[in-house]
């Protein structure tokens, strides 16, 4: 296949299932070009009961991706857990087909990682809703004693603190990528940190501030003689029913840069929110970047042309680790430009995430390959002792007082019974 494939080991393999081959195939295209002759058969059939045959190829490592998403994971969920099981078990003497197998999403939708909190009327405190399952509890599940998976890597995750620990208690190492060292290229290169004005970088929640306070070192290297990071803005959602409420809790933004960041954009309101609250405490411009964008179908499109109008957001900026057009959705495109003006601006990343795949496919184990793309990888801290580290602000989220059962029935845990108050 040509000296691009010569120095990938022939033990080792990529895997793309039928479904998220086709749902993403711009980034299945660039898989491909990486990887040649090293993509691994995975096939769905059928017996003559129509019930199913799925038929994979062999290697001792094996990386097999997937994209988890709203309209989707239906499909994603059954080809992790048959094609995964299938490359796994070992249930005869012709033993398994890999003896490693490792999970890769470059986007997974992990923001249902807990069950509903919700408020209670003229109470401390939230209500657990029962009944409900947590999604990526149940993923981290499948992908370990299902598909028989020894890790997982993410682009970018959603609350990598919360989320990794549903995949650690399952016995998964957790390597999650960012897009923050390739973000601070293209600021760099299109000369939009040029001017002397101070830069901040802005965490709009608890969950991404690991992301942001990894990015506030890497724009501090591209951008201070000292190399020290830029300083950093904290914001706190506080939910309220269906409602977000940005808070701000520590960092001066007026006059200045700021760099705002999260990780997944759906329908537009909690960004459009976040940025009318960051608005109020006047800074001189916004850079506005969110590597995911879900796009909820209602909604989004008239959001982001409002943001769009603001004359201080001089960058509004996703990347395309999901498709920029999805089978059956036919809601407008999110990436053209409003009035002839300013537009939604993708960054490319297809090449850098079959790089990444590579590398830690053909990595000796996963601690090389956490080493190797160390400068890429968003450490797995606890974000609330790190903000107490740097701002003497302790942030604690708000105690879980009731279980909430359906019918409006509320029942107080025994340890918060006294501050319990029932609607």
């Amino acid at each position: 296949m040509g000296e691009l494939f010569e120095h990938i080991p022939p033990e080792y393999a990529l895997a793309i299932p039928p479904a998220s081959a086709a749902y993403h195939p711009d980034l299945t295209s660039a898989f491909q070009a990486r990887f040649g002759d090293r993509l691994l058969r995975t096939e769905f059939a059928t017996f003559s009961n129509d019930m199913p045959l799925h038929l994979v190829g062999e290697a001792g490592k094996i990386l097999l991706v997937s994209t988890f998403n709203g309209d989707n994971w239906r499909e994603a969920s059954v080809e992790i857990a048959y094609f995964g099981n299938a490359l796994t078990d070992n249930p005869d003497e012709a033993g398994p087909n890999t003896r490693e197998l490792g999970i890769f999403f470059p986007f997974a939708d992990l923001r249902q990682d807990a069950r509903t909190r919700k408020p209670i009327k003229d109470s401390v405190g939230r209500a657990i809703v029962k009944a409900q399952g947590v999604t990526d509890r149940a993923l981290a599940k499948i992908i370990r004693h299902v598909a028989g998976a020894h890790f997982v890597c993410f682009v970018d995750m959603h609350n990598p603190w919360k989320s990794a620990k549903a995949f650690t208690e399952q016995d998964l190492d957790v390597i999650n990528l960012s897009t923050n060292k390739i973000l601070t290229e293209y600021l760099v290169a299109n000369e939009l940190l040029s001017s002397n004005l101070e830069t901040t970088v802005v965490s709009t929640d608890m969950g991404i501030y690991l992301t942001a306070y990894d990015l506030s070192g890497k724009i501090g290297k591209a951008m201070n003689a000292d190399k020290e990071p830029v300083p950093m803005v904290i914001f706190k959602k506080t939910r309220v029913g269906t409602d977000v409420i940005p808070e701000h809790i520590y960092g001066d933004l007026k006059g200045k840069r700021a760099i705002v960041i999260d990780d997944i954009i759906g329908s537009g309101t909690t960004l459009e929110e976040t940025i009318e609250a960051i608005l109020k405490y006047d800074p001189a411009e916004l850079l506005i970047f969110i590597p995911h964008p879900v796009y909820a179908p209602k909604g989004y499109y008239e959001k982001l042309e409002n943001i769009l109008k603001i004359d201080k957001v001089k960058l509004l900026m996703v990347a395309d680790t999901l498709p920029l057009v999805r089978q059956g959705i036919s809601y407008p495109h999110p990436y053209l430009k409003f009035d002839g003006g300013k537009k939604v601006e993708v960054l490319k990343i297809h090449d850098w995430i079959a790089e990444k795949a590579h590398t830690i496919l053909t990595a000796r184990n996963i601690e090389e390959a956490i080493k190797i793309l160390a400068e890429e990888i968003v450490e797995l801290e606890d974000p609330y002792q790190l903000i107490t580290e740097m701002t003497a602000i302790t942030v604690t989220p708000e105690p879980n007082v009731a279980v909430y059962y359906e019918g409006q029935k509320y029942v107080p845990i025994p340890m918060y019974r006294e501050i319990f108050r029932s609607p």
